[in-house]
């Protein structure tokens, strides 16, 4: 899977900010928890770090209860320790990358080898999860309908950037859009289904969509299959209704916020 642009962009600004945050947790806590580090012998105080499997067990169960879901993602990078623990509140992500077929997981494996922010799963072991939380970047390449239904239970997050391999509904796309308030960009990869009576709810979908996020810049469908009335009709509505403009090159539709110079120097 050849990395473009626009997701080594992503993962140099996902990598900067698990940096600038991964030491960073601030957490109020209980006075009887403050007795628990109170009650550590008197030399662990006198070095600048503690290490996390000092701590006491019920401290360090707390500490990760306490702990935001975005915190989360970057502590449980810190060391194995910390990251057991966070397994058990939940599973937590930077960049998750769900494979939907073992070729395809395989070649994100090679892809995610060097990066420790990458978390590659198969699609069987994303199912089995009760909630999933997402900080930087999301993959998903389900093989079904009904398994995009069940991510849309237990996904969430704050993600920047959103990936969909199909086959998924047009409805699905437009929840991933909207579940994280700090989408940037978007590529709805061939898969998505979209019938002809359905067009208007979707553009309209789409449309306040770029109204309502404020950090949206691009949205690339990849969907060849769509019939010839999408591409103007769609160009049109979004058009007309957001300062959005509207573009297509080889059976894609891009969706732009940027001036059309600089999205021509982009390389999907």
């Amino acid at each position: 899977m050849g990395e473009s642009l626009l997701n080594l962009t992503n993962t140099t600004l996902g990598e900067l900010i698990l940096q600038e945050e991964r030491f960073e947790v601030v957490i109020n806590l209980s006075g009887d928890e403050l007795e628990d580090l109170y009650a550590l012998p008197r030399e662990h105080f006198e070095c600048d770090n503690l290490p996390f499997k000092d701590l006491p067990y019920e401290f360090r169960t707390r500490l990760v209860v306490l702990l935001p879901p975005r915190d989360c993602v970057s502590f449980k990078l810190t060391g194995k320790p910390a990251t057991e623990y966070v397994k058990k509140r939940g599973q937590f992500s930077a960049f998750l990358l769900v494979g939907g077929n073992s070729n395809s997981y395989a070649d994100m494996k090679t892809f995610g080898s060097k990066k420790p922010d990458y978390d590659i799963t198969s699609t069987s072991f994303f199912l089995k999860s009760d909630n999933w939380y997402i900080k930087t970047g999301l993959y998903l390449n389900l093989n079904s309908t009904e398994k995009f239904d069940h991510a849309v239970k237990i996904v969430s997050g704050t993600y920047r950037s959103l990936q969909l391999d199909g086959p998924y509904t047009w409805k699905h796309a437009i929840h991933f859009m909207n579940l994280s308030n700090k989408i940037e960009d978007v590529i709805l990869h061939d898969g998505m289904l979209l019938e002809l009576e359905d067009f208007n709810d979707f553009f309209e979908a789409v449309v306040r969509y770029c109204k309502h996020q404020e950090n949206a810049t691009i949205i690339i469908i990849r969907c060849p299959h769509l019939t010839e009335a999408f591409t103007p009709q769609f160009k049109e509505y979004v058009e007309n209704r957001t300062t959005f403009a509207v573009r297509f090159s080889g059976g894609e539709t891009v969706v732009y916020q940027s001036c059309p110079q600089n999205i021509e120097s982009l390389t999907y």
